[in-house]
């Protein structure tokens, strides 16, 4: 995921958008590559800065990894 571009951002954003269709809770998705987070975990008012502040976790792909 480190290399993706605007649009294959926005497709995976509408992929997992669609697949939460039925959840009938509010929800906000992101994605953003480790660089962009290093960029702005500390920019006050950046989204993912709010993301890493008041968002949960839903899925981690490290944790599927043997030895997690």
């Amino acid at each position: 995921m480190e290399h993706l571009n605007d649009q294959r951002k926005i497709d995976l954003i509408t992929c997992i958008r669609d697949t939460l269709d039925d959840l009938m809770v509010a929800k906000d998705i992101v994605v953003a590559t480790r660089q962009e987070i290093a960029d702005y975990r500390d920019t006050i008012g950046h989204v993912i800065h709010t993301v890493l502040k008041e968002g949960k976790v839903l899925y981690d792909s490290r944790r599927d990894r043997p030895g997690n």
